[in-house]
Order: structure tokens, then C-alpha cells, then sequence
């Protein structure tokens, strides 16, 4: 076997260890030499004890600066001269665009993963116009195009960004089912019912309805408890501040901030709620999915793959409507022990039939192995 120098690029050293540990333990297993392109955060000394060597880059996500993004773009294109990688796994918008224009003239070849649209999508204005005309540019470089939906996919798609181009689709970052075990039997206790929010702390994620909501619902039945499990992310045009969270909490409504182990906190909710606006595939979706809690959330890409409601593992709602989440969230809490648990016992049946993080792998190997 042939081996190669594959780096993975992303928006934070934590995120890539988060989500890709097993794909980096199988390149390192497989003889590949790996490097991780991201700022330098908490993850950074695990990485480094995989065997991955660790590249600092500066990265704002703050909207589109010429300047700073133009360095960024020289600063990709340093080391992928200095490394001269065979192959770039990108995994966040700026990453997914700069590299590759970062390697137009280089023998590396880019395999992108669409991980979501974001805000600059969402909101369809001028910078909407202006990534269209840098991904359509940019894409004439990338080497395989990974999606997470099939919105995303036809989009792109429609948008003549994907001529020509390998482009695939992945559930996901998919989940290790042997890391996230069922663990489902609370379900039948429910003389407190628990509603676990995972997420980064951004209207875009649905947080402003799913505050409002649980109010409304703690309102009418106190038996109800809410969880908000997240860090505040300063870094995003959609973020709310800490203060907007405080005055929002009560005693049925828990901040709980960032959770090392988001696997205890769903290991003792009843149900998973994520109102997004719109996501890639999402991963806190699927690691309820793979503990076998039931869902809520909204019918938008990126969510609405995680519920079948003809096999019923959850509850689709409309996207920012708080009124309309409030009654799924009331009609959940209606159901009895016995609905609950055969809730969650679907959502570990689909995790465990269209999620797995080995058919992740499998697509990755198969790109860079063809």
C-alpha cells in the first residue's frame, strides 16, 4: 500500500478531533502520514498522541475580509508546498474554499465535505452572490465533493457549481456505535421529563424557539425540564451573549454551558431537540440517535434525515416556529413510558442501519485508495 501525507483541515483543532478521530485512527493505521490544519485549541495534545503533526492557522468566521482572507488563502498555500500533501480533507466553508484555491498549480487533490451551507446561504443576500461565484471557482480544483443531504447536493447542483465534478453523498460524520451504546431505559421513568438542547449557542441552531417554547411548556405542565448544552460562539454573526441565556433560565430551564461528556447528559434526557435553520447532517442528532432517545426537530436539510415518523423515532416541526415545536413538545410529554422507550429504540435502529461512522470511512478510503 501506497503510502501518503493527508492533512485535514478544518475550523478548529477540537471540532476535527471531535468528529474525525476514528477516520484519522484508520489513516494512521493504514500507514498514511496525517496532519491536522487548524488553531491550536484544546484538542491539540490528543491529536498530537494519535500520531497526527499539528499545523496552527488563524481563522476568522466572521463574515468575508479580503485582507485576512487572502492571507489565509497564502498561508494554506505554504504548507501545502512545504508538505507536499497528496491529499487535503477540508470540512468547513473558509477550509473548503481557500484550500482549494490554495492547490490550484500543486499536485495535491482536495476532497471537500459540504458539512452544512451556514449563514452566508441561509440569508441569501449580496455575500449569498458573491460564495456562489467563489465555490463555482473554487470547485474547478477540488478532486471529490462530499455532501451531507441531498438539499445541499442540489443546490449546488442547480447553482453549476458541481460540473463535471465527483460528488457523493455521506450520512454525516457518522457515529461510533461501540462510543455511543443504547442506553435507553430511564425512557420508561417520566414523572420528570427532560428535553436536552446540543448545540452551538446561535439563532441558527433554533436556540431563541426552543427557549421560547420550553417557557410556554413549563408554564402549562412543571414536570417538564429543558437542558441548554453549549458554548457561546462570539465567532459567528448568528450568536447570542451570555446575558440573552441567563435572563432566559428558570428553574425548570438549565444552562449547562459545554459538556465534556454530552453522552451523560443524554443518557438521562428523554428526548433530543435541535429547532435549526438548516444543518449539514447533525451530529447531536445522531449521537441522541445512537443512545436511543427519541427527537425533535425542525424539517429543514441536515435534520429532517434523522426522523422517520412513519417509523416513529420523533417529531418534525416547522423552522422557527416556536408554537409549533411547543405543541410537539407537548404532545411528546403526553404519550406514555412504553411510546417513549419504543421511540427511542427506533432512533437506535436508524442510527445503527444509515449512520454508521464505518460507511464514513469507507467513502474516504475509497476516494483516496481509487
Amino acid at each position: 500500500m501506497q503510502h501518503l501525507k493527508i492533512a485535514l483541515a478544518g475550523n478548529s483543532a477540537w471540532s476535527i478531533l471531535n468528529f474525525r478521530e476514528d477516520l484519522i485512527k484508520r489513516l494512521i493505521a493504514n500507514g498514511h502520514k496525517v496532519f491536522v490544519i487548524a488553531p491550536i485549541d484544546s484538542a491539540h495534545e490528543k491529536l498530537r498522541q494519535l500520531g497526527c503533526e499539528h499545523e496552527d492557522i488563524n481563522i476568522s468566521r466572521k463574515g468575508v475580509n479580503p485582507f485576512k482572507d487572502i492571507f489565509l488563502i497564502i498561508k494554506y498555500r505554504i504548507l501545502i508546498s512545504k508538505h507536499s500533501f497528496d491529499y487535503v480533507l477540508t470540512f468547513n466553508p473558509k477550509p473548503n474554499l481557500y484550500n482549494c484555491f490554495a492547490s490550484f498549480f500543486s499536485n495535491s487533490r482536495i476532497i471537500v465535505n459540504i458539512s452544512g451551507l451556514g449563514s452566508g446561504f441561509i440569508n441569501n443576500n449580496l455575500l449569498t452572490k458573491l460564495l456562489i461565484i467563489m465555490y463555482r471557482i473554487a470547485f474547478k480544483k477540488a478532486y471529490k465533493i462530499f455532501f451531507q443531504n441531498v438539499s445541499d447536493k442540489e443546490i449546488f447542483e442547480d447553482l453549476g457549481i458541481l460540473k463535471n465534478k465527483s460528488s457523493a453523498l455521506l450520512p454525516g460524520s457518522g457515529i461510533n456505535l461501540e462510543l455511543f451504546p443504547k442506553n435507553n431505559n430511564h425512557l420508561l421513568t417520566v414523572n420528570k421529563i427532560y428535553f436536552t438542547f446540543v448545540g452551538r449557542l446561535i439563532k441558527d441552531k433554533g436556540l431563541i424557539e426552543f427557549i421560547e417554547a420550553a417557557q410556554s411548556c413549563v408554564r402549562q405542565n412543571t414536570n417538564l425540564f429543558f437542558n441548554i448544552c453549549g458554548d457561546i460562539d462570539p465567532g459567528n454573526p448568528s450568536s447570542v451573549d451570555k446575558e440573552f441565556i441567563r435572563r432566559s433560565l428558570s428553574k425548570n430551564i438549565f444552562f449547562m454551558g459545554h459538556v465534556e461528556d454530552i453522552k451523560g447528559v443524554l443518557e438521562e434526557s428523554h428526548c433530543i431537540v435541535l429547532p435549526s435553520y438548516r444543518e449539514g447532517l447533525s451530529r447531536s442528532l445522531l449521537e441522541g440517535a445512537a443512545i436511543g432517545i427519541p427527537i425533535i426537530t425542525t424539517n429543514v436539510p441536515g435534520c429532517r434525515e434523522l426522523v422517520d415518523e412513519n417509523k416513529k423515532n420523533g417529531y418534525l416541526c416547522r423552522v422557527k416556529d416556536a408554537y409549533d415545536l411547543e405543541k410537539k413538545i407537548l404532545k411528546f410529554s403526553s404519550l406514555d413510558p412504553q411510546a417513549i422507550f419504543e421511540l427511542g429504540n427506533n432512533s437506535r435502529k436508524k442510527a445503527e442501519q444509515d449512520f454508521s461512522v464505518e460507511k464514513v470511512i469507507n467513502s474516504y478510503l475509497e476516494s483516496i485508495n481509487s
